[in-house]
């Protein structure tokens, strides 16, 4: 079942407080909000708490995002499945972000977000199977069936994570049918922008 923590809460309190910044009484709406919010955060909240939630989350729309974003959960909970210190999964948390920024690139729309984010995910899940594969061969004997497992578990990552980033390279020449693909030595890159015609050449005037 999916649950918010504290950090969630705080949060999305943020948030609230943020779309207030103009309101005078900013403090006592941010306190308002986290008294619902807590009132809601629960299996068997009152229908009443739910509808001032979900009133809250109409009037700041990018609130949802504190503890309703999927993506961002299932990347936490991947992350969470790797028995590191803190020092291992905080980094893989911002990698996966900095990858995702990177993908994105500037001024995105958000169908290239999602299949960025996308994206993103398939490649940490990627690399966590790959992990568990390579630590599973260390000191111990596996058997065929179970080697044959892995083998499948991991072509299936590799599968979806190369889908995801050929999809979001389709999408994006298709939503920018203008951009010059220009060859460096052996790499391809791509230029954004609006391709204007030469300028009639002119002859000499006798």
């Amino acid at each position: 079942m999916l649950t918010s923590g504290s950090g969630e809460r705080d949060a999305m309190s943020s948030e609230i407080e943020k779309a207030n910044e103009s309101s005078p009484d900013v403090k006592q709406k941010a306190a308002e909000i986290k008294d619902i919010i807590n009132r809601a955060d629960k299996k068997n909240a009152k229908p009443e708490d739910v509808a001032a939630l979900r009133k809250l989350l109409a009037e700041a729309p990018t609130m949802w995002r504190a503890a309703g974003d999927i993506g961002r959960l299932a990347i936490d909970k991947l992350i969470e499945t790797i028995s590191g210190t803190p020092l291992i999964r905080e980094s893989m948390a911002a990698g996966v972000t900095a990858i995702r920024r990177e993908l994105e690139g500037e001024n995105a729309p958000l169908i290239e977000k999602l299949l960025a984010e996308q994206a993103a995910i398939c490649w940490l899940q990627m690399g966590l199977t790959q992990y568990a594969y390579a630590a599973m061969h260390e000191g111990e004997s596996i058997t065929l069936t179970r080697s044959e497992y892995w083998e499948r578990r991991l072509s299936a990552t590799q599968r979806r994570y190369l889908r995801a980033i050929e999809t979001l390279a389709r999408v994006r020449r298709l939503l920018r049918p203008h951009a010059v693909q220009v060859n460096i030595g052996a790499q391809q890159v791509n230029v954004i922008g609006e391709t204007k015609p030469s300028a009639p050449h002119e002859g000499k005037k006798d």
